[in-house]
């Protein structure tokens, strides 16, 4: 009986422990990888070199799909209209992670799913910046668990992650969800 006790106190404890000790590690790991974003450097699609410090200060967007999605390639066009619009407020990128593969802890480019990319910017009109991933673009999106394509990151100004959206959305979802998270940063800023 004595047994059975004990046995239902650790149980009890551990239900309540487990959710406390894997937020404080998704805590700790989520610090790790905030920050990280404006030290990127890499090239864009077209294979021009990129700075994320260029957009130090502002917001970001970073909209992660595959030339293959029809998910992806139908919000595109939402998303090219909302980066003009909003273009005062929080810049868009893209990130198509179909481009490279890691081979012996390496990136490798895959020239044909860039090519593939490419023409599924041109085909679909895409208006932002779309980036190929490098070793920490790359190791950012295991760290954040990307599951599904799109998967949007929102970053802050000064390079924390602070949101993700998995899956597309139409335009008043995207509307709302910008709006939503600029509000947010503009609170914790103490602008709001």
């Amino acid at each position: 009986m004595k047994i059975k006790r004990l046995m239902a106190l650790l149980s009890a404890i551990m239900l309540f422990a487990l959710p406390v000790l894997a937020e404080n590690t998704t805590t700790e790991t989520t610090e790790e990888i905030e920050n990280l974003f404006m030290q990127i450097d890499t090239v864009t699609l077209s294979g021009e070199k990129f700075d994320m410090k260029t957009l130090e200060g502002k917001p970001l967007l970073i909209n992660i799909w595959a030339d293959w999605c029809p998910p992806c390639r139908h919000e595109m066009p939402i998303l090219t209209k909302l980066s003009e619009e909003y273009a005062d407020k929080i810049a868009f990128l893209g990130l198509l992670p179909e481009g490279v593969s890691v081979e012996e802890g390496k990136i490798v480019i895959n020239e044909d799913r860039l090519k593939a990319g490419l023409e599924a910017q041109e085909e679909i009109g895409i208006g932002f910046t779309t980036l190929v991933p490098e070793e920490l673009l790359y190791s950012l999106m295991a760290h954040t668990g990307l599951q599904a394509f799109p998967t949007t990151w929102f970053v802050s100004a000064d390079g924390y992650l602070v949101d993700i959206v998995v899956g597309a959305m139409d335009e008043e979802g995207w509307r709302t969800k910008i709006d939503e998270v600029l509000k947010n940063l503009e609170e914790e800023n103490g602008e709001g």
